[in-house]
């Protein structure tokens, strides 16, 4: 017969080697399952942080993917859209220069003012006729004044509100 202790410390050794091998394995794990999250998050957080730039006003900004996988698809989503969004503020920035290149080229006087009496839209020739001078701008952006704060006159003010009130 094999003395008990003999028997214990040929098992001691066994578990010691068993609980080693297994605390390896479970670091090669951990360490495979780290790198696998970040090979994943690593895009993603660039994408968030690029579409934070995007947001923040910097159009010029541009997402890298190099995959054809749901990432990579994801990826080049903001790209489209910062396209898009670029073509229509260009669009939108050349309508809103010919308009103001035709409303300051004529010679009447154009005043634009909303139900609660706040100017819309001016352009030089009504600035002149309200300043009664040259023609000039109105004021640098007169968009959202109260009309009362630009006309003084109370025959004006009375006729923007007989106007106003459809008669």
């Amino acid at each position: 017969a094999i003395p008990v202790r003999e028997i214990e410390r040929e098992t001691t050794g066994a578990s010691t080697a068993l609980a080693a091998f297994n605390l390896l394995t479970l670091l090669a794990v951990t360490l495979i399952g780290y790198l696998a999250v970040r090979r994943f998050s690593a895009p993603i957080e660039q994408m968030s942080a690029t579409a934070l730039a995007i947001a923040s006003g910097e159009r010029d900004r541009t997402v890298a993917y190099d995959s054809a996988d749901e990432i990579g698809v994801l990826g080049s989503a903001p790209n489209r859209m910062t396209r898009n969004l670029s073509e229509q503020i260009e669009t939108l920035s050349a309508e809103t220069r010919l308009r103001n290149t035709i409303l300051n080229g004529m010679r009447e006087g154009l005043l634009v003012v909303d139900t609660r009496r706040r100017i819309l839209l001016a352009n030089r020739a009504v600035g002149a006729l309200l300043a009664g001078g040259a023609p000039s701008d109105p004021h640098p952006d007169a968009s959202g004044q109260p009309l009362i704060e630009r006309v003084r006159e109370q025959d004006l003010l009375q006729g923007f509100d007989s106007a106003l009130a459809g008669h």
